[in-house]
């Protein structure tokens, strides 16, 4: 499977690693999936394939945290945070020598991606 983009700003085209969940994927109403299910589909290799996103460049969200593989020399420094957000939702979080930049991501498993918003 490659990546599908859908409709609104920075949608990021799943990359499969073996961690999503059929079951939250076929489930009718997506609210319906068990939170566990939720968790387990953020987890894992992510790029977005507008490559507005961090270039298109691959993230890996994991349980704790969040990053760039192979990060281009401007994010080298940068440290990634990641918040758990009402509704299933994330709060993405790069801090470098400028600040700080958040980005909202919600999931959509039954379109099989991340919906990411600048905040």
């Amino acid at each position: 499977g490659g990546a599908r983009s859908s409709i609104g700003p920075w949608s990021v085209g799943w990359q499969s690693s073996g961690n999503f969940s059929d079951s939250a994927s076929s489930s009718s109403n997506w609210s319906e999936s068990s939170d566990e299910e939720l968790e387990a589909f953020f987890r894992g290799r992510w790029f977005d394939s507008t490559g507005q996103f961090y270039g298109g460049g691959m993230i890996r969200i994991l349980e704790a945290g969040w990053g760039l593989e192979n990060p281009k020399p401007k994010y080298k420094n940068s440290k990634f945070s990641i918040q758990d957000l009402p509704g299933h939702r994330k709060m993405l979080i790069e801090t470098n020598k400028h600040g700080e930049r958040r980005f909202m991501v919600t999931a959509d498993p039954q379109e099989k991606v991340l919906r990411v918003r600048s905040y």
